[in-house]
């Protein structure tokens, strides 16, 4: 049989940088609204075709245990979060006087072992342009964040979340449309 002998290669430092999309859609509308002052109120937690909106008051955390719906995802090996793209296409006709509202998109992180998901700042999308006074054409906001390079452990959950804030005029809106968005992890 001779000598063979297999050639030294280090076939990771060839492998090609794989890149895995992944889109969110909220199947059915969305309701958006802020508290007197223009914070948000309860956001909306979007999946891949389905959303809901959630029982609680939006908060610096959420907790899915508190939640009827989890629309959380599991990373199955260590990535780096490249992109997120969201948008929100309004299908309300409102009258919000002089509110100007913002819709942002944003994902949350936990731990494997965790239901309690924390934001992910590198992620926040604030959505322009602002929908504001009478809203009776239908608008189409959206924004895209690249370069994030932002590394996540397999078995980390992700939770995509979109809320609106208000700014001027009562601070109390309602906002209805459908929510979008695109993930780019490598």
């Amino acid at each position: 049989m001779g000598n063979t002998r297999v050639p030294e290669c280090d076939l990771r430092a060839e492998r090609p940088v794989c890149r895995l999309y992944l889109p969110f859609a909220s199947g059915n509308d969305i309701k958006l609204g802020t508290r007197p002052g223009g914070m948000a109120a309860f956001p909306a937690f979007v999946g891949f075709g389905v959303s809901d909106i959630s029982i609680n008051y939006f908060g610096e955390q959420i907790n899915l245990d508190d939640e009827f719906a989890n629309f959380a995802i599991t990373l199955p090996e260590t990535f780096a979060i490249d992109a997120l793209a969201a948008t929100f296409y309004n299908i309300q006709t409102g009258v919000y006087g002089n509110s100007v509202i913002t819709v942002k998109a944003q994902l949350y992180h936990a731990d494997n072992s965790a239901n309690i998901f924390k934001p992910i700042k590198e992620t926040l999308l604030a959505l322009k342009p602002d929908f504001y006074g009478n809203t009776g054409d239908i608008k189409i906001a959206c924004a895209v964040k690249k370069g994030i390079n932002l590394k996540i452990n397999a078995g980390s959950r992700l939770l995509l979340v979109f809320y609106s804030e208000a700014n001027g005029g009562r601070g109390i809106t309602e906002i209805r449309g459908y929510a979008s968005a695109g993930l780019t992890l490598t």
